[in-house]
């Protein structure tokens, strides 16, 4: 008895699901569950942080359910160079894959012992894919990596003044993206989604206008985001997320309007010299307008000078700055200023994104936030 289904789809089923499954910790968590139906084959993997749960289109001859191992079963798929994949489950909680005149047998454990789903069953509205995943992609730059502030190693998905905001701030900068729907929370309007679910949830939503269903609990313990045969379920961290709407001043004194891609080259090559030295990148009132600067007392130093107005001296970590601007996306920057120890905000000229970013002030400033961007980068790469 065969469940047939093709090898691309079975593929990249897997390639989604198995991101929530866990490497090194219970063997159950390191399986993919699948439950074959008459007609498709669903696939699900959970590390009980993030569960993913993908349905596909298959042909079985008889319904089974097992868990097999993730790493493995990938592998395999890989590896084939064949149309067509099919499953025949054998006694003693034994899986056999064959593709062509391959045939793989897997030690697979009882589908039983696979957690339970979360019960999610709040409905709270649509959203398009791209407009989360855009929201997600901008505002995880800013979310903390420092495990002795929990609240802020998260995602705020909240409705603030009948608003909907994704947000993530470090100590450091905050990033704040209003998505333009409407969402209704069962009680509680403030819900923090982990830095690792809100890291994949962004890695598999689809660069598409297609709604995107979210559901929550009646107590606020996880969220499920539901499109076109996949599921996405998140548990949801129970902690008090920041009052970020007070931290942006009311008003600037002076507003700048940056040439997005001159800006980010003269950043960058600002940023080899800064990670030699102070991790600072520098914008100076210069005779014919800006520069922007960044040394090293062992390497040297890079200058560039644009034509914007420049008020006063700022300094910013230089890959905060880089990557804040990289995430607005637009032609133009602008840039608003109070003081030269006071918040910056970059924004693209609307309110819908804004990047408030601290400058660096005093050395223990540079030294706190340049640790806090190894991490940062570090987090990134692992991703």
């Amino acid at each position: 008895m065969t469940t047939t289904l093709p090898q691309e789809t079975l593929k990249s089923a897997l390639a989604i699901v198995t991101k929530a499954a866990a490497n090194k910790t219970l063997p159950i968590l390191g399986s993919v569950k699948l439950e074959a139906s008459e007609l498709s084959l669903a696939l699900t993997a959970t590390d009980l942080e993030t569960v993913i749960h993908v349905i596909v289109p298959a042909n079985s001859e008889k319904t089974f359910s097992t868990c097999a191992p993730a790493a493995v079963l990938a592998s395999l798929v890989q590896a084939s160079d064949t149309p067509q994949i099919q499953f025949k489950p054998l006694e003693g909680e034994k899986l056999a894959l064959v593709a062509g005149g391959a045939k793989s047998t897997l030690h697979c454990l009882a589908a039983e012992e696979f957690p339970l789903l979360p019960n999610t069953d709040v409905e709270m509205g649509t959203l398009p894919a791209n407009a989360l995943r855009a929201g997600l992609k901008r505002v995880l730059i800013a979310v903390s990596n420092d495990q002795s502030r929990p609240a802020l190693c998260a995602v705020q998905l909240a409705k603030l003044k009948d608003q909907v905001y994704l947000a993530a701030a470090d100590g450091f900068r905050l990033a704040a993206y209003r998505l333009d729907h409407e969402l209704k929370f069962p009680s509680k309007t403030s819900l923090l989604l982990p830095r690792g679910s809100a890291v994949k949830l962004a890695a598999i939503l689809p660069e598409s206008d297609e709604p995107v269903a979210i559901l929550g609990t009646k107590n606020n313990s996880a969220l499920c985001f539901a499109w076109s045969g996949l599921k996405f379920w998140a548990q949801l961290l129970d902690m008090n997320f920041p009052d970020w709407q007070t931290i942006i001043p009311a008003s600037f004194k002076h507003d700048l309007y940056l040439p997005a891609r001159q800006t980010v080259d003269a950043i960058q090559r600002a940023e080899i010299f800064a990670r030699n030295g102070s991790h600072t990148v520098s914008f100076v009132p210069a005779e014919t307008g800006m520069s922007v600067m960044g040394q090293s007392d062992e390497t040297g130093k890079s200058e560039t000078t644009l034509e914007v107005a420049m008020p006063f001296r700022i300094s910013f970590n230089a890959l905060f700055a880089r990557q804040g601007m990289e995430a607005i996306g637009a032609d133009q920057i602008h840039l608003r200023l109070i003081t030269s120890n006071s918040p910056a905000l970059f924004t693209n000229g609307t309110d819908r994104f804004v990047y408030l970013l601290m400058p660096m002030v005093t050395v223990e400033d540079q030294a706190s936030a340049a640790s806090a961007a190894k991490a940062a980068e570090a987090a990134e790469a692992g991703a």
